[in-house]
């Protein structure tokens, strides 16, 4: 479960980074949110799958247990993984590989991005 939760977050997050605006901050951190909570629900059910297999507990509970709490767990997951990132982004962005690159605006108010 450490695999499909560290692996598959890791490249939901790099499509959904890639699809959502791969150099804006707004991008990172929404793509961020959604691969850490997807992260833990889709870790949670493949928990509850393994111990349906194993007879442990029917599958109906197992998937009801895990999927009703790890969603709920997910949420609180989802945000705090985004205010980390975007907090190690303000004031450390070298510490993140690839970070999103941070725009502004020159004197005549024309948009630049560095």
């Amino acid at each position: 479960m450490g695999l499909i939760g560290t692996f598959g977050g890791y490249y939901l997050y790099k499509a959904l980074r890639k699809a959502l605006g791969f150099q804006t901050l707004r991008g990172m951190t929404i793509a961020v949110a959604i691969a850490a909570w997807v992260s833990v629900v889709v870790a949670a059910f493949i928990c509850a799958i393994q111990l349906a297999l194993s007879g442990t507990v029917p599958f109906n509970v197992a998937i009801t247990a895990m999927l009703s709490w790890h969603f709920l767990i997910g949420i609180g997951e989802a945000v705090i993984t985004a205010l980390a990132v975007t907090y190690i982004w303000r004031t450390r962005p070298d510490l993140i590989y690839d970070p999103p690159r941070r725009s502004t605006f020159n004197s005549t108010g024309s948009y630049i991005s560095r």
